[in-house]
C-alpha cells in the first residue's frame, strides 16, 4: 500500500500540472492580437469617477490602473484567447479606496465559444450585451470600448 501511495503521490503533481497546461494555455497557433482596452467609470448618476482602481486580467497579463479626473482608463493587453471549457473573457475588477465594488468577466462579441460557455450562457440576454463588446480593428491593433458603472 504504501510503495502504492508514493507512485500516486508523486503522480499526482505531474497530472495537475498536465491539467494546468491544458486548461489555461491557449491552443498552439491560436492568433495572438494585440489591442487596447479602454472605457470610462461612472456612477449611477453618470459622473465620472476619478481615483478608481481598475484590475484586468487577460490571458498575457494582470495590470492596474487609477482613473484620473476624466473617469478613463486603458489597458494595453491582447484579445483574450479561449482555454479548454471557457471561451474568450478579461477579468475586471474594480475599487474604489479599500473597497471592491465590481468583479466581472467581459466577453468577446460574436465569439463561437459563447454559447457554449456554461457562466456566458448563465446570463441573462441585457447582461450578455452589457459584459460582451466588440474587439473591432484600429491603427495599433484591435480596440475594445468597456465602460464600467458603479453604484458607490
Amino acid at each position: 500500500f504504501i510503495a502504492r501511495w508514493r507512485r500516486f503521490s508523486l503522480a499526482v503533481p505531474v497530472v495537475l500540472v498536465a491539467l494546468a497546461l491544458h486548461v489555461f494555455v491557449p491552443a498552439a497557433g491560436a492568433q495572438v492580437q494585440s489591442g487596447t482596452v479602454t472605457g470610462v467609470v461612472q456612477d449611477q448618476q453618470n459622473s465620472v469617477l476619478p481615483g478608481v482602481t481598475v484590475t484586468l486580467s487577460g490571458s498575457d497579463r494582470t495590470a492596474t490602473f487609477v482613473t484620473g479626473p476624466d473617469g478613463r482608463y486603458r489597458f494595453r493587453t491582447i484579445r483574450p484567447a479561449a482555454y479548454s471549457g471557457r471561451t474568450p473573457h478579461i477579468h475586471l475588477k474594480i475599487r474604489l479606496g479599500g473597497r471592491e465594488l465590481l468583479t466581472t468577466q467581459v466577453y468577446v462579441a460574436d465569439d463561437p465559444g459563447n454559447p457554449r460557455d456554461f457562466l456566458w450562457r448563465s446570463l441573462s440576454a441585457a447582461d450578455r450585451a452589457a459584459l460582451t463588446v466588440v474587439f473591432a480593428p484600429g491603427d495599433d491593433g484591435l480596440r475594445a470600448s468597456f465602460p464600467i458603472v458603479i453604484d458607490v
